[in-house]
């Protein structure tokens, strides 16, 4: 369908169908049950790189966030391209290591940065303003 669409667009031409990319088309019976199954039997035998960090070390995240309708105009949503972001995020591995704090830690640092990403979804696009904030 990809294809298809991609000429029609070249040839200036309404592609015959739109794709639709909607997963809550397809019902999975007790599809959360399964997916709880899954990481309880595979998540403990996932490789670890370090199984301990000092308090005073970071620890950090990166991940890449879809910016499409936050550019200034919106990119039309027929735009079949990625218009990816990355948003990194460090934390003291201390707010991860102890108390009971530590997802919240984790969820306050990641939502900080996509709010980040949210008022200006371009300023990771330039690598050493990445490799600054790493430093």
């Amino acid at each position: 369908m990809f294809v298809e669409a991609w000429a029609a667009s070249c040839r200036g031409e309404t592609p015959a169908a739109t794709p639709c990319f909607d997963r809550s088309v397809i019902k999975l019976p007790d599809g959360e049950a399964l997916a709880r199954s899954v990481l309880r039997k595979y998540t403990p035998n996932l490789p670890v790189s370090k199984t301990s960090a000092a308090d005073d070390a970071e620890a950090f995240l990166f991940f890449f966030a879809d910016f499409r309708e936050r550019l200034d105009p919106p990119v039309d949503a027929r735009y079949f391209g990625t218009c990816l972001t990355g948003c990194f995020v460090a934390l003291p591995a201390r707010d991860l290591l102890h108390g009971d704090g530590a997802l919240a830690a984790a969820a306050s640092a990641i939502q900080e940065e996509i709010r980040r990403m949210a008022d200006d979804p371009l300023a990771l696009w330039d690598f050493f303003s990445l490799n600054s904030r790493a430093a």
